[in-house]
């Protein structure tokens, strides 16, 4: 009998356990706790009672030594229990997180209007992003830092700078020390001027690199007496366009009055990717695509090979169409069915050829099906949709549909499960799963 780690662990979870699989094992204790910390779970609950009165001695042994936080679970407590308040804590986790973004892009807003507004908005991204930040000159100089204390890794970091210059305005990530660093190209006219280096504990959150992105584009905004004040508050708004592709469109609209912009009530979001994202670097092409749009509620978010945009319905014009880059624009839509109509918009432009342009039919029907696909788009912790078109894909076979989806059938049948309790669906029912398999062609998800 060997200690198996069960192959659907993705990392941060807390794992709980009776230690019925450390009965008659022949594998080291030592490597099954080894095998945990590779698959980076956060921690370790050991239920006392149905198989064990204490835990064993190799057990505490071997998580002290590889650093693995090991709690003990009486036996009158419930894994229900446990489970729950964790849930609990990331839900109380990923509000704070969302309270601390909000505020960080009103201090950088604020810093950018500032008389020392370059300065202001390094110091004020280093305490968001808990790290530090600087400005990097193109021959390596380090122009500012916050703190003072971290000149030497920013020296460090600008090491790097000659190799990205000769790379054109891209972005590169790598680690110095203990913290990852992110590097951005602060450019004018499409040549980089200098760089914005921020430095965060690794993994580099979604959020913290958004904010480090709206500083940069701020300063490309104050490195030039030409830049006018529009720009600067066409920059600030991008604040606005992060939460609503995130489905927070209450602290959206508390952004926006802030930043005197009137939301309308009716926008439509635009999707381009890169066709070959390995030739062409983004930030470039992405910007001259966002050139071709027409004023946008929000500036530009940027990820990897692709731009997402929010514009205002009654100023939509068809963007100018260009080989390198797919596009898709969404019909109009009502700023709370931004986030949920992001992943239909997501999948069909990946299924474009190069140089194509498509509005998508209307994405927000007040119908029973539409509304429970809204809820299955904007659920957060598992992707419920895939599951769903995997599921009715392979005509209710649970096997074929797990290894599509590269994940336990288990896991599958708790995704179909939670999906049936958002949207109140039978998928066993053959109308339903006719109805469903069309709804979700229609919208280009299967």
């Amino acid at each position: 009998m060997s200690c198996r780690i069960p192959p659907f662990l993705a990392g941060g979870e807390l794992l709980l356990t009776t230690g019925m699989h450390l009965v008659g094992t022949r594998v080291p204790v030592e490597a099954y706790v080894a095998r945990l910390v590779d698959r980076e779970v956060a921690g370790l609950g050991f239920g006392l009672g149905p198989v064990y009165e204490t835990c064993p001695p190799a057990l505490v042994r071997a998580c002290a030594t590889a650093e693995l936080p090991l709690f003990l679970v009486p036996e009158e407590t419930p894994f229900l229990l446990l489970s729950r308040e964790f849930w609990r804590q990331l839900s109380r986790q990923d509000t704070e997180h969302l309270s601390a973004a909000l505020g960080a892009h009103h201090a950088l807003v604020r810093a950018a209007a500032g008389g020392s507004a370059a300065t202001d908005i390094i110091r004020v991204l280093a305490r968001a992003v808990g790290g530090w930040a600087a400005s990097v000159a193109v021959d390596g100089t380090v122009d500012t830092v916050w703190p003072a204390a971290a000149a030497e890794p920013a020296g460090q970091a600008a090491a790097e700078v000659h190799h990205l210059y000769a790379a054109g305005p891209s972005s590169a990530t790598f680690p110095v020390g203990d913290l990852d660093v992110v590097l951005h190209p602060i450019a004018r006219h499409g040549h980089p001027v200098a760089y914005l280096a921020t430095a965060s504990a690794r993994p580099f959150a979604p959020s913290l690199r958004g904010l480090a992105l709206t500083a940069a584009a701020l300063l490309e905004l104050h490195h030039g007496e030409d830049v006018g004040r529009a720009h600067a508050d066409r920059v600030a708004r991008s604040g606005l366009a992060w939460l609503l592709l995130r489905g927070h469109v209450v602290a959206a609209r508390s952004l926006s009055r802030d930043l005197g912009v009137d939301l309308p009530p009716c926008v439509r979001m635009v999707v381009a990717a890169l066709v070959d994202r390995t030739r062409t670097p983004p930030t470039v092409d992405a910007a001259t695509l966002a050139a071709h749009l027409p004023e946008a509620v929000a500036a530009c978010v940027y990820a990897p090979g692709r731009l997402l945009a929010i514009v205002a319905a009654d100023a939509f014009t068809e963007p100018a169409t260009d080989p390198r880059w797919r596009v898709v624009a969404s019909s109009p839509l009502r700023p709370d069915d931004v986030a949920a109509a992001l992943p239909a918009l997501q999948a069909r432009v990946d299924r474009l050829p190069g140089g194509a342009f498509e509005i998508t039919p209307e994405l927000h029907d007040p119908g029973p099906d539409h509304e429970a696909l809204a809820r299955l788009l904007a659920y957060r912790r598992a992707d419920l949709t895939g599951a769903v078109v995997a599921y009715l894909r392979h005509q209710g076979r649970l096997e074929p549909a797990a290894q599509e989806l590269g994940v336990h059938r288990n896991t599958l049948r708790h995704r179909l499960d939670v999906a049936a309790q958002q949207t109140g669906l039978d998928l066993t029912d053959p109308d339903t799963a006719a109805r469903w398999w069309l709804l979700l062609r229609s919208r280009g998800l299967a």
